[in-house]
């Protein structure tokens, strides 16, 4: 499993958040599963979601050492309606 945030900031607009929880099995090439992404790529800095239109907050919830992710997994560049969308939920302890 993972869930990674990244902050894209080019110095033209407001810089753009991408939060992505992966679930993989196999390494390298070879890796293979399902993955939730949400973007603040909307007006206003809205979330948008392609496997979840509906989605509208942040994918990944930190408190503490705790992440929860609640999202629609599916095959990577999934969108709503495509065939393999899954709803899931993660908790992860991340280590001290």
């Amino acid at each position: 499993m993972e869930v990674t945030r990244y902050l894209s900031d080019t110095g033209a607009g407001e810089p753009v958040v991408t939060e992505t929880a992966r679930i993989l099995v196999g390494a390298g090439d070879d890796a293979r599963g399902l993955e939730a992404t949400r973007t603040t790529a909307g007006p206003d800095g809205a979330w948008l979601d392609l496997a979840d239109p509906a989605a509208d907050g942040p994918l990944v919830d930190r408190r503490g050492d705790e992440v929860t992710v609640e999202a629609t997994f599916g095959p990577e560049g999934a969108r709503a309606g495509d065939a393999g969308l899954v709803e899931g939920r993660l908790v992860l302890q991340c280590p001290a």
